[in-house]
């Protein structure tokens, strides 16, 4: 399943439906979360010819460089658990990796005729849950181990599952599915780490993509094509940020993630010319900021992740 800008419109009237996250805190303004040295791994994009690549920089922008991973191209890179590995999708194939930052260790984890994207580290760094798909054909979810390789679909045709997101305790996994029955808008699923107890979340919410937990699992985080949003278990809106358009007035998706310890959120957006780059905003709207630019990317960068401390 491909979630677009143009399919995703939220719809937040009348949400009712019960999320399986705990009572959320009242969030905290303040100086944006991060201190020189976090270093945020991303995709960097280059003028063609040349293929996209995993970049490096630290939060205050500085020390910009290209993870040199022998695959091209690389793209969505993850950082595992424990900040001393990158996962990414990349090849002709869209297999996924994993590598160290510094180029070294590189293990492929997949070998399939279809293609692997939306991967995402389970909490413990055991297990990778991942989208699968092929031209032509439903989107599912699968779960692979990192240290077998081997893998288990967890999701059916019907449901064409994408973007998993796992719990903070690993329990339970949250995903989009866009079918005929939601009118091909996407929406939100949920499920055990095994794949039973599949459900429907916010049966009155449409146009919910890149779901996000928060670390402590009391927040999600969802966008809907146009801007960022916080929920609570209820579904209210928490926190609205509205992403920057280009001169043009189009937007992107902003592959949002929250930072480790919560307290803020990176994602990308578009400047006026189109070309996106990477802020970072604390997680109740406040303290926004550029951490880089198109022009220092060239021309773009997309999907930014934050080392866990």
């Amino acid at each position: 399943m491909h979630v677009s800008p143009e399919q995703v419109r939220l719809r937040l009237s009348s949400v009712a439906a019960v999320l399986i996250v705990a009572a959320l805190p009242a969030s905290a303004g303040g100086e944006v979360a991060g201190r020189n040295g976090d270093l945020v791994a991303f995709t960097r994009w280059f003028a063609p010819p040349r293929q996209p690549a995993l970049g490096l920089v630290e939060l205050d922008g500085r020390d910009l460089r290209t993870v040199r991973t022998g695959v091209t191209p690389s793209y969505e890179a993850e950082w595992s658990p424990d900040g001393r590995s990158l996962l990414f999708r990349g090849g002709r194939a869209d297999d996924l990796y994993v590598i160290r930052p510094d180029g070294s260790q590189r293990r492929q984890l997949t070998r399939s005729h279809q293609h692997e994207q939306a991967a995402a580290w389970s909490p413990d760094g055991t297990k990778i849950a991942f989208q699968r798909w092929a031209p032509n054909t439903f989107s599912s979810i699968w779960v692979l181990r990192v240290d077998t390789r081997a893998a288990t679909r967890l999701t059916r045709d019907a449901l064409d599952a994408a973007q998993p997101s796992w719990s903070p305790d690993g329990s339970r996994i949250v995903f989009v599915s866009a079918t005929a029955k939601s009118g091909y808008e996407p929406v939100l699923w949920a499920m055990k780490a095994d794949g039973s107890s599949q459900h429907r979340l916010f049966p009155h919410l449409r146009g919910a993509s890149d779901p996000a937990w928060s670390p402590d699992g009391r927040q999600l985080m969802i966008a809907d094509g146009d801007d960022l949003y916080v929920l609570n278990r209820q579904g209210r809106v928490l926190v609205k940020i509205a992403l920057q358009a280009s001169a043009a007035g189009e937007k992107t998706e902003p592959s949002p993630e929250w930072s480790p310890d919560g307290g803020s959120i990176i994602f990308d957006q578009l400047d006026a010319q189109g070309r996106p780059g990477i802020w970072i905003v604390n997680a109740d709207g406040t303290g926004r900021r550029r951490v880089i630019g198109a022009s220092q990317a060239v021309p773009g960068a997309t999907d930014p992740t934050l080392r866990p401390h």
